[in-house]
């Protein structure tokens, strides 16, 4: 069910907020790298409790960074906001290459 939802997400972006999350095995790892590929470019923030299971699983895997993850909402949320305010190239209106 979750891989489905994931698959029919067509925002620009995506928060992922794991924070009650207490239990994640290879399907849950599979679901989240999924949404990382359909949301390349940084375009993706997972918020996960600091110091839980969930971190520790992520950090061990190594998937911290591509699945940009965050201690709070508002930190994943400032994590797909770049710095300068410039639109994100995702966001801009471009014609196909």
């Amino acid at each position: 069910m979750c891989r489905q939802a994931v698959m029919q997400v067509t925002a620009p972006c995506l928060v992922l907020d794991l924070r009650e999350l207490s239990f994640l095995d290879s399907s849950g790892i599979a679901v989240l790298l999924i949404a990382q590929r359909r949301h390349r470019g940084g375009r993706l923030a997972t918020c996960v409790s600091p110091g839980g299971r969930v971190a520790r699983i992520l950090a061990l895997a190594g998937l911290e960074p591509a699945l940009g993850v965050s201690p709070s909402i508002a930190g994943a949320l400032a994590a797909l906001s770049p710095a300068d305010g410039t639109p994100h190239p995702a966001d801009l209106d471009l014609p196909p290459a």
